[in-house]
């Protein structure tokens, strides 16, 4: 029965995810909607780092330096 309810609860987490990127793509500029998913390559490792306990290397820091760097760029 867990299990079920997870994976409706994960659904529905998955369709209001959908719908709310859909509302973005209609009001925000498709350049700068898009720029913000480079966000996950920042994003997720911490998380996992936090949750997880993978390893934050040199090539991460270096890397999401490079990212966030290259988002300023984009929005100046």
């Amino acid at each position: 029965m867990l299990l079920s309810l997870l994976f409706i609860g994960s659904l529905a987490l998955y369709g209001e995810a959908t719908l709310l990127w859909i509302y973005v793509l209609k009001t925000v500029p498709l350049s700068y909607a898009c720029s913000f998913m480079a966000l996950t390559y920042v994003i997720v490792p911490v998380l996992a780092h936090l949750w997880l306990g993978e390893p934050l290397t040199a090539k991460y820091v270096l890397g999401k330096g490079l990212v966030i760097a290259g988002l300023l760029t984009l929005w100046s």
